[in-house]
């Protein structure tokens, strides 16, 4: 599922617009890969797409998306695919009011 949302400022001119693809955040959700030194022989894994970086995310996205209707249509794609996502989502959106 892909969202597009963004924001224009049009006191300040700041426009910008951002297309989220969630089926990749769900899938990459606990993955780790490989970025240790080939040279020394030293393996260091990480997250993929840290819970951190998928908070602000979906801050960015309750905050930013003003139809009710789309928030749900998210929540319940997240419902569906990931279940810990689906609940960070949905705090979110309570301590936003939303």
């Amino acid at each position: 599922m892909k969202v597009v949302f963004g924001n224009s400022d049009t006191w300040n001119g700041h426009n910008w617009k951002m297309e989220v693809d969630l089926s990749v955040i769900c899938k990459l959700e606990g993955k780790k890969e490989d970025v240790g030194n080939k040279n020394n022989g030293k393996c260091r894994y990480v997250v993929s797409y840290p819970k951190s970086k998928v908070r602000k995310l979906f801050k960015m996205m309750v905050q930013n998306i003003h139809n009710d209707s789309t928030l749900d249509e998210i929540q319940n794609y997240l419902k569906g695919h990931s279940k810990g996502y689906e609940k960070l989502f949905y705090e979110i959106r309570q301590k936003n009011g939303r």
